[in-house]
């Protein structure tokens, strides 16, 4: 599968934003496609930078009130992909990068009449048995709307519907739920059980355990301040990839030498 489309994802929470510029540069040098990024916010304050780097879809916030900023971020890629039609997408976090050559090679091997997933084995034997890790997913846009919005139901509808969710697996489904008690990899899930897609899911397995992947610069469990070993790490291309420490200007010291390996400062 080649990729046509990367989706990512913010409001102006500096947590994420900052990471904006970095991931549109970022995700253009590796696949060398187009960057979708979708903005949550009812006004279009972006700079020129940003505008003229990818494409931009401006999703409004929940004049209700009840679907928080975080949570529409995380939908709004889902949605998003579903209007690709045969396009290619991949969805990843805004603050993520890939390393070495193990994600592109394992995508462009996959087949895109399917959604593939990467990671989701982690999963097996605990009470997230089914889940999809969402950094990753990739797909045609039309496969992916036949699991996500089978209806064809217009925006506003669609956030309707899955507000009213209340037959969830494990309860993190519905979008009004608060941000931590709510996770975009559980409505996946529940769509694609709901919809019969199992089949249509790909499983890419990578190596790790206790939820912690092998081969991840990570911001919770990597020794950021072994600078010497994370250099010597991303030069011989161990890492696979990183979620990297947040915010990243208050971490600009410990953040320098992955961005500069990066080509991205």
């Amino acid at each position: 599968m080649k990729i046509d489309n990367i989706i990512i994802a913010s409001d102006n929470n500096k947590l994420y934003f900052e990471f904006v510029p970095y991931a549109i540069k970022h995700f253009k040098n590796v696949f060398g496609c187009n960057v979708i990024f979708n903005y949550i916010s009812d006004v279009n304050d972006l700079s020129e930078e940003i505008k003229d780097s990818c494409t931009v879809i401006n999703y409004p916030t929940d004049n209700t009130k009840r679907i928080s900023n975080a949570v529409l971020s995380k939908i709004s890629r889902l949605i998003t992909a579903t209007k690709l039609g045969s396009e290619t997408f991949m969805i990843v976090d805004v603050e993520q990068f890939i390393l070495n050559k193990f994600v592109p090679d394992a995508i462009a091997t996959a087949d895109d009449n399917k959604i593939t997933e990467i990671g989701g084995n982690m999963y097996h034997n605990t009470t997230s048995q089914g889940k999809t890790p969402m950094g990753y997913t990739s797909g045609k846009g039309n496969v992916f709307k036949n699991i996500v919005n089978p209806n064809d139901y217009d925006y506003l509808d669609l956030l309707k519907t899955w507000s009213d969710i209340v037959d969830g697996i494990d309860g993190k489904e519905n979008i009004t739920n608060v941000p931590n008690h709510f996770s975009d990899e559980s409505l996946l899930r529940y769509l694609i059980v709901r919809s019969g897609s199992e089949d249509l899911i790909n499983h890419i397995s990578r190596s790790g355990r206790d939820f912690k992947y092998d081969f991840r610069l990570d911001r919770h469990w990597s020794d950021w301040n072994n600078q010497a070993e994370i250099l010597d790490n991303l030069k011989n291309n161990y890492y696979i990839d990183c979620q990297p420490l947040r915010p990243l200007k208050e971490n600009m010291g410990k953040m320098e030498n992955l961005l500069k390996h990066l080509n991205l400062k």
